[in-house]
């Protein structure tokens, strides 16, 4: 059977790559039903129905395990930015979105390679921001399963608690990266704040910095006339703490990260 020696290696790669079975048969001069044929032989996967259909290349597989850092930051910066929106038929797909401004447009590309997403970015030059529409069922459903939702509404901090000790500063990170802020007052003093619309998730991110002893005295709190619970640092704090979060990583806010090393001086 002339179907056993095609190179099964490259098929498999252009099959898990988002090839279709068609464009497979294309690549190697063959038939839709050889590749088959070929695949079913050594027991490869099948995609799902979803995966098949999906026009853009994606792993949806991605937050299935929080397990390194770059897992760990992206999970932070999309629950402080990021949200699951409803669409389809009976909305039963599912979508990630996440919009930053024009200047951060270079971060979406980040994620996009994270993902090994080919999704195209949308600007909408009247907000001045860029987006990144990603449809994919699967990859929401770890992050919903994980207790997406129940942090967006109720400030449930499940989806953190789940993240091993040793890749909290990258998630810390990620989070500040989405929904914090770094600057330098008039004095001239080093800032640092996070924000967010549950106090359980502040005084979650701000118990995590005093247990790794970065910080002391910093009180969460909701100013007058504002919905947001924030948390910030100053002094001596700053530079120790970012020192912690960005020093000898790899992935991070270029902007916030510019910053966080000129503190270190």
């Amino acid at each position: 059977m002339k179907w056993i020696n095609l190179p099964i290696k490259r098929i498999v790669n252009d099959y898990k790559s988002g090839m279709t079975l068609i464009q497979v048969a294309a690549k190697h001069r063959t038939s839709k039903k050889t590749i088959l044929r070929r695949l079913i032989s050594i027991n490869c996967p099948r995609r799902t129905k979803s995966e098949a259909c999906r026009t853009y290349s994606l792993d949806p597989s991605f937050f299935a395990n929080i397990n390194t850092e770059l897992k760990a930051y992206w999970l932070g910066f999309l629950l402080a930015d990021g949200n699951i929106s409803y669409n389809g038929r009976n909305n039963k797909g599912r979508a990630l979105r996440i919009a930053l401004q024009r200047r951060d447009e270079k971060h979406l590309i980040k994620l996009k390679k994270a993902l090994n997403s080919s999704h195209p970015l949308k600007r909408d030059n009247r907000l001045g921001c860029t987006w990144l529409c990603i449809s994919s069922k699967p990859l929401t459903m770890y992050l919903e399963k994980s207790g997406w939702h129940e942090f967006k509404k109720k400030g449930n901090t499940r989806i953190l608690d789940a993240i091993p000790l040793h890749l909290i500063s990258h998630l810390v990170r990620g989070m500040i990266d989405g929904d914090g802020w770094i600057h330098r007052d008039k004095r001239p003093r080093w800032i640092l704040g996070f924000t967010d619309l549950h106090k359980n998730i502040v005084s979650w991110l701000d118990a995590k910095i005093k247990f790794f002893g970065l910080c002391s005295h910093a009180i969460p709190y909701r100013a007058k006339g504002h919905r947001n619970w924030t948390v910030q640092y100053g002094s001596k704090q700053v530079p120790h703490i970012l020192r912690h979060l960005y020093h000898n990583s790899t992935i991070y806010l270029d902007r916030k990260f510019q910053l966080a090393t000129q503190s270190f001086s």
